[in-house]
């Protein structure tokens, strides 16, 4: 008697699996996160830090203009081929933890008087923060 018990309770959980209603679907995977931006790019988007107060989005866009010394990190990652870090903050805004204001950060360039002296044609022009977005990263396809 003890066997057939011990048989009928292994049969029971065995079977008992096959005889469960179907379970729902898993839900869909989170999506995933940003990709990082390339090597370099943290410590540049740390150095235009004085920038936050004029492109983040409310409540925390706290100046009406871009700070002095936002237009001074912005001029030196320029001259040092560095802005191009921005293009991660233009693509994903919400990059840092809180969302930028996207129309003040691709301004950001003629907004601090940020000029092209490279070619004479176009010595003095405001160089647009999409034209520097076009450059290539570190070998990688243009952003």
């Amino acid at each position: 008697m003890a066997a057939s018990t011990a048989v009928t309770v292994f049969l029971s959980l065995l079977l008992f699996p096959l005889l469960r209603p179907a379970a729902a679907p898993a839900p869909p995977p989170p999506p995933s996160p940003a990709p990082p931006a390339p090597d370099g790019c943290a410590g540049q988007i740390v150095l235009l830090s004085p920038c936050l107060p004029y492109v983040s989005s409310p409540p925390n866009d706290l100046a009406s203009s871009a700070p002095p010394l936002c237009c001074a990190a912005l001029s030196f990652a320029r001259r040092s081929g560095l802005v191009s870090c921005l293009c991660y903050l233009v693509r994903e805004r919400a990059m840092l933890g809180f969302p930028l204001n996207s129309t003040r950060l691709r301004s950001l360039p003629s907004d601090c008087s940020l000029t092209d002296a490279a070619d004479s044609p176009r010595r003095n022009a405001t160089v647009e923060l999409d034209s520097l977005c076009s450059v290539r990263i570190s070998g990688s396809a243009s952003v």
